[in-house]
């Protein structure tokens, strides 16, 4: 049975500049993943959103990153096989998207809490992404 992940990672940043700053670091922080034998692919950007791909262990994932005013959501779908290792890839997500928003792009200070902050909400990235595939 698949086993479903959600993190929130809080920040202070606008929603233009989270984009920005993901967009700007995110090649090199693929091309760290990938020594450590993890693909990722992601799409454009499309109301807020965009989906990802990944290949870990020889297993595929999928998920949505989505930005609100507060806090960056993540969220995906790990294939049983791979489900006893949520912990360890929740860390490391957490680790490099906090990574990807601090202000040097250095390690992040506790910023990565998982559920956000009291009183956030998820937007709904299950509707932007169905459709961006429609």
């Amino acid at each position: 049975m698949p086993k479903h992940f959600m993190l929130a990672i809080p920040h202070d940043l606008s929603v233009a500049e989270v984009r920005r700053r993901l967009d700007q670091r995110l090649g090199p922080v693929l091309r760290q993943l990938e020594k450590r034998n993890v693909r990722v692919a992601t799409t454009d950007w499309f109301e807020g959103s965009r989906t990802f791909t990944a290949s870990v262990l020889g297993q595929n994932l999928s998920g949505n990153l989505c930005v609100a005013a507060d806090s960056l959501w993540l969220e995906g779908t790990l294939p049983w096989s791979i489900g006893a290792f949520a912990p360890l890839i929740r860390a490391l997500a957490t680790h490099y998207v906090a990574h990807l928003l601090t202000s040097e792009g250095g390690a992040a200070d506790e910023v990565a809490h998982f559920g956000g902050r009291p009183g956030s909400a998820m937007p709904d990235c299950r509707y932007i992404a169905a459709a961006k595939r429609s």
